[in-house]
Parts: C-alpha cells; sequence; structure tokens
C-alpha cells in the first residue's frame, strides 16, 4: 500500500479486461501524489476495426499483427475514451494530462515519411497522466 510515487504502464492497458479493478490496484500502489502515466492505443484508431459499429460499446477484438516479420494473433480490449478514463476517475485519480501523440520525433519524417504522414494525421495512440490526490 502506497509504495510509489510512480508508477508507468506503457501499451499493456488496452489488454486488461477489468479496467475499474486495474486503476483500484494502481491507486492502493501509489502514495499520496504519485503519478500513474499509460499509454494505449487510441480509440479513434481500434474504431476502425470494431465489429459492432458502436463506438460506445466495449470489445474484445483479435487481429493478425506481424511486427517482427511473423504473423501472430493478438486480442485486445477496444473501448471509448468514456470507458477506458471514467473507471479512473471513479476510483479517486486526478486527470492531469493526455496527449495524442500528434507531434512525432521529426526525424522520423525524413527515414520514414509513410509513418511520418500516418502519425500526424490520425491519432495511434495516447498517453495519459493520471494523479493520487
Amino acid at each position: 500500500n502506497q509504495s510509489f510515487d510512480l508508477i508507468l504502464c506503457p501499451v499493456t492497458i488496452h489488454y486488461i479486461e477489468k479496467l475499474k479493478l486495474f486503476y483500484t490496484e494502481m491507486y492502493r500502489l501509489l502514495k499520496k501524489g504519485g503519478s500513474f502515466i499509460f499509454s494505449t492505443h487510441h480509440p479513434f484508431l481500434d474504431f476502425k476495426y470494431s465489429v459492432s459499429k458502436n463506438y460506445y460499446k466495449q470489445e474484445h477484438l483479435t487481429q493478425s499483427w506481424n511486427t517482427v516479420g511473423e504473423a501472430t494473433n493478438v486480442s485486445f480490449f477496444r473501448r471509448p475514451l468514456e470507458l477506458l478514463l471514467n473507471p479512473a476517475l471513479d476510483v479517486g485519480f486526478r486527470l492531469e494530462k493526455i496527449s495524442e501523440s500528434g507531434s512525432p520525433d521529426p526525424r522520423i519524417q525524413k527515414e520514414d515519411p509513410e509513418a511520418w504522414e500516418k502519425l500526424t494525421l490520425e491519432p495511434r495512440f495516447m498517453f495519459v497522466k493520471l494523479r493520487r490526490d
């Protein structure tokens, strides 16, 4: 209980089904004034793959990803912004900052113009900073 000043959770939270339980544990582990920072798929990006075509519904999706030269099936939860953030606020976190990653490193523009265009025209990931008061 109240053991950490900072908890980082990069690109993981979309694999967790029961966010309120998860946020409750993060809140319990943080000292007062501590921060919980996470990154996740942006709801706008994942909605393109919605089976229900209902933005407001949480969905369990499975996709084939080829990130290391071999395709593998990956399952994750697609959820709207309110289902992503409200459970954190419900357990006592205060929302401190959101970034939609619209400003990638300028070196990417020269190295990979196609990736640069994707990263600057539509959100792919989001970064959230929550604080325990």
